[in-house]
């Protein structure tokens, strides 16, 4: 078969040659646009067959050929001293400067990423950013989140992580650390959801019972109570897994709407690590709800 197949093919492209051998060489050749060629010596050959068989041939180069050997060894040693001096280099450029969020999962923190990356508030600084959660079923949405970070493609941005925040090591070199892990909110919440289900209950006991909307006493709820004593244990215990690790100069914003006072209180009595100074809580809201109430008692616009 192989003597008529390379008969025909000289007749047909008209070739003069004496050397017919190699007949798999000699038909992949051909299917891919033409005639072999004779490039040189055996590791010449190796490299030009390498480009057509990729790792069919690498036993056959291993056990055959020192120089293709001593050329991967040099192109590997090159390529580890080419990613050593890239880190090098990264590691002395960097301006670095860690902030974290604890509390990510809340929906306005979707609204700092913006100002927080721009060069106004932190120029110059490569920022590490860190998000936590203290639900283990909201980590999926951080990575998520964090996916979106990654593709907004901001400058200053260099890298992030998530984590549950009750992981003490992930607050090691703070620069920044910005909470909005509101305990009330979370306990709202809860305390709506209970509601939603009773009220859903008593939908269906009235309906079993055919009773007209107007037959159908009342819905009253129970009052929700605010334990002030859980949540400032709930925030003395987050103070306490923060403050071994962070750096003296660290930065603490409390955001948190429902339990800015709580935790301001919290954290400051607890951590002792950085300045009380440093500890600042954001109570734009509780003032926005006081000049509320004032203004609708004097019946004024108080801005």
């Amino acid at each position: 078969d192989w003597d008529n197949w390379i008969n025909s093919i000289y007749e047909q492209y008209q070739w003069k040659s004496t050397k017919r051998s190699s007949p798999l060489i000699w038909r992949e050749l051909l299917e891919r646009g033409g005639r072999g060629t004779l490039v040189g010596n055996l590791d010449d050959f190796q490299e030009y067959a390498q480009c057509y068989y990729g790792t069919i041939l690498d036993h056959f180069m291993t056990n055959s050929s020192a120089l293709f050997r001593l050329i991967a060894e040099e192109n590997i040693q090159q390529y580890t001293k080419d990613i050593e001096f890239k880190n090098q280099y990264i590691e002395q450029t960097l301006n670095p400067y860690y902030v974290c969020i604890i509390g990510a999962h809340h929906p306005c923190a979707y609204e700092l990423f913006p100002n927080l990356f721009s060069t106004e508030l932190f120029p110059n600084r490569d920022i590490y950013l860190r998000l936590t959660t203290n639900d283990s079923s909201k980590l999926s949405y951080l990575q998520a989140m964090a996916m979106e970070i990654e593709d907004l493609a901001c400058k200053q941005f260099y890298n992030i992580e998530i984590s549950l925040q009750n992981n003490e090591n992930f607050y090691k070199n703070m620069d920044f650390i910005i909470i909005i892990d509101d305990y009330f909110f979370e306990e709202k919440q809860k305390y709506f959801n209970t509601l939603l289900n009773e009220k859903i209950k008593l939908n269906k006991t009235y309906d079993e019972a055919n009773l007209f909307d107007d037959e159908r006493p009342p819905f009253q709820p129970e009052k929700m109570t605010y334990d002030l004593k859980k949540a400032f244990n709930y925030y003395q215990i987050l103070a306490n897994q923060i403050q071994s690790n962070i750096k003296a100069t660290c930065q603490i914003l409390i955001a948190c709407s429902n339990s800015t006072m709580i935790a301001t209180q919290a954290f400051i009595k607890t951590i002792k690590s950085i300045p009380t100074n440093n500890i600042l809580g954001l109570a734009r809201t509780i003032e926005n709800q006081a000049k509320a109430r004032i203004g609708k008692k004097l019946n004024a616009d108080i801005k």
